[in-house]
């Protein structure tokens, strides 16, 4: 196996005014499983093209296993990439799919045998190794072959490219539970691709969060969540986006509605005038006293927000979403305007008693709990604090 550095690692496309990555910087251990988070544009097929190097590192570099990759021919890499897009070829068996590639390197037929049952094991595909493609059970089997025809190689790095995006939801969780169980089992260093904050949570060791080339915060799926190190980590990066406030400063205090909220002093020299406030819907309720963010109520829904812990709850869904006068959330949609994404601004939601009075329409207080909120610099987007 090995490990992958990232040092400063930049690619400009020829015409392009902005890097697709730019000056990424991370490492990779041997035996890694890293998830690559980001939305459509934010530079995670071209980084493991370059790795894998099928593009050109404009500037700074990528080493393995401390090598820089400018010195070894891309067939010498010893590196495999899946794609969301599989290519079977239709006319062989599961099992010739599968060890193709280790027929054209000429690899003895009985250690080509022994990796496809291996990895087939594991992938549970023991049973169809003699049938077609057309003949499987649908696409996510068909993905775990092309995911097996990759880790037969036994190669030093393993790269996937959004391969659970063409899945149906329940496909997509019980497909990446055999990735990650074939990643853990054969200890292969593993980059994996996705839009999904789900996925990236579920399988990764760590998450680098990557947004218009750059990266945002890397660490482990639970600092990516609890401390978000962005605006744009604390929408995009977790299963729930966060509800965020534009808060007027007054003194030490930031101003919600008729409530104060109080500001540390080792954030409050950061700021003027206002000050980002962030809960997730787990840990904003509605005020029974009418103190807090005034809004209406859209839908109720039974089930609490994710990572609720309070019981006897519903989630309230509001009508009023994000409000898009924070000037970091400007500068997001700026960023993503010439990627063909954009980052929705979710409605507002939180946490209501299950025997509740409350309908459709209701005006209602929204407050965070003190003690998980977040603070952001409204310019930056960048968070403020521990």
């Amino acid at each position: 196996m090995a490990s992958v550095t990232f040092d400063a690692a930049t690619r400009v496309y020829p015409g392009s005014e902005h890097p697709s990555v730019d000056a990424v910087t991370f490492n990779i251990a041997d035996g890694e499983f890293l998830s690559l988070l980001g939305p459509h544009g934010a530079g995670k097929s071209t980084a493991l093209r370059m790795l894998a190097g099928l593009e050109e590192v404009t500037a700074g570099r990528i080493l393995l296993d401390g090598h820089d990759i400018d010195t070894i021919p891309p067939h010498d890499r010893d590196v495999a990439m899946a794609f969301q897009n599989y290519a079977l070829y239709p006319h062989m068996s599961v099992a010739d799919n599968m060890g193709f590639a280790l027929r054209v390197a000429g690899i003895p037929a009985k250690e080509i045998d022994r990796r496809v049952r291996h990895a087939a094991e594991i992938l549970n595909l023991t049973d169809q190794l003699n049938a077609l493609p057309d003949q499987l059970s649908g696409h996510g089997a068909r993905q775990l072959v092309a995911l097996g025809r990759a880790v037969v190689r036994e190669p030093r790095v393993f790269m996937m490219d959004d391969p659970l995006a063409n899945l149906d939801a329940d496909l997509r969780l019980d497909t990446g539970h055999h990735i990650a169980e074939l990643q853990q089992r054969l200890g292969i260093t593993t980059l994996f691709a996705t839009s999904s904050p789900t996925e990236a949570e579920a399988f990764g060791n760590r998450i680098a969060v990557l947004n218009h080339g750059r990266l945002e915060q890397i660490g482990p799926p639970e600092d990516i969540i609890n401390t978000p190190a962005s605006i744009f980590v604390a929408l995009y990066a977790a299963p729930e986006p966060m509800n965020l406030f534009l808060a007027p400063i007054n003194g030490n205090h930031a101003t919600l509605g008729s409530s104060t909220i109080p500001i540390p002093d080792h954030i409050r020299h950061h700021l003027t005038d206002t000050i980002v406030l962030g809960a997730r819907p787990g840990h904003t309720t509605i005020s029974p006293d009418n103190t807090g963010c005034p809004t209406h109520i859209d839908t109720i829904t039974p089930t609490p927000p994710h990572g609720a812990v309070t019981p006897h709850t519903a989630t309230a869904t509001m009508r009023e979403h994000l409000d898009t006068t924070i000037p970091a959330l400007n500068r997001i949609d700026h960023d993503l305007a010439d990627t063909d994404t954009s980052l929705p601004m979710p409605p507002l939601r939180a946490l209501i008693p299950t025997e509740h009075n409350l309908s459709q329409g209701d005006l209602v207080h929204l407050t965070p709990d003190p003690n998980h909120i977040h603070f952001f610099n409204p310019h930056t987007g960048q968070r403020l604090g521990p």
